[in-house]
């Protein structure tokens, strides 16, 4: 795995994971725009980006058990976890390995535009054909559409995204202690990949404070509500309250 290690002048780190498809260049602007006291820290899976050599993980158990070294390494500051999508359940379930090896555990978990763990899987499997797995793309709206008119780079994104797919389809919800940890959830009001209706039970998954937030926006509403997401992640994790953000 493929991670910034923590820098002492800051307050908390906050390792970020991306969604299915994607890298942790999602990330990247987060840098800058956290300000003081944050450090982003994205994570980037195996089989893109820098680590683009390396072999995809199709396995959701040996995801997590390789992403847990890190946290073996680096325990010298508080530190929180943020997901999106494929990335929510990948923090998820990172947090119970934490805790079941007794090893250092985030100061917060927040949770994007994922669906709670127990109703897995909620979509379709993934497409057999190239064709089909475009169009899977397409609909989830966070690819620029220049990228579809790029041959090379589509493939070099395909066999990512199958992967992640395939990733999806082997987890397997556990019923298990809560987490004793605050949980934030943030959402997109039009994400047509949530269930709505039962978002509220990501509640049930800890013991301490939980929180839903809703943003305008569909599935990638982190993208164009970036500003206000990065501002509740500040009041959260530094304890600003809202009127002095």
């Amino acid at each position: 795995m493929n991670y910034e290690r923590q820098q002492q002048n800051m307050s908390i780190s906050l390792y970020c994971f991306h969604h299915a498809g994607g890298s942790a260049s999602s990330y990247l602007p987060w840098k800058t725009d956290m300000g003081p006291d944050i450090q982003v820290c994205p994570v980037q899976l195996p089989g893109r980006g820098s680590l683009y050599n390396e072999d995809l993980i199709i396995d959701f158990g040996v995801l997590i058990e390789r992403l847990s070294k890190i946290f073996l390494a680096e325990n010298s500051l508080p530190f929180a976890f943020f997901g999106h999508s494929l990335g929510g359940l990948v923090a998820f379930e990172l947090c119970h390995f934490l805790k079941r090896q007794s090893l250092p555990m985030p100061k917060h978990l927040f949770i994007s535009g994922t669906n709670p763990p127990i109703f897995h899987p909620p979509s379709p499997r993934r497409p057999k054909d190239d064709e089909s797995l475009i169009e899977r793309l397409k609909a989830y709206e966070g690819t620029d559409e220049q990228i579809f008119k790029n041959k090379e780079f589509m493939e070099m994104v395909l066999p990512v995204f199958r992967a992640d797919l395939m990733l999806i389809e082997s987890y397997h919800y556990q019923s298990r202690q809560q987490l004793a940890l605050p949980l934030t959830l943030l959402t997109g009001k039009s994400d047509e990949y949530l269930q709505h209706d039962r978002l509220s039970v990501w509640g049930l998954e800890t013991s301490s404070d939980f929180e839903h937030y809703l943003f305008e926006g569909g599935h990638f509403y982190i993208q164009s509500r970036k500003n206000a997401v990065l501002q509740l992640i500040r009041q959260k994790l530094l304890n600003i309250p809202p009127s002095l953000e």
